[in-house]
């Protein structure tokens, strides 16, 4: 059970990670557009 929801967890944080590489790779699209 400890090592399922270790396991969860994991794919939980990369999920956030590649949000969070997504709304980076918004922002900068949107500054280069600006410019």
């Amino acid at each position: 059970m400890g090592y399922y929801l270790a396991h969860q967890n994991d794919d939980f944080e990369t999920a956030i990670n590649q949000a969070d590489a997504l709304m980076y790779q918004i922002k900068k699209d949107k500054k280069a557009q600006r410019n």
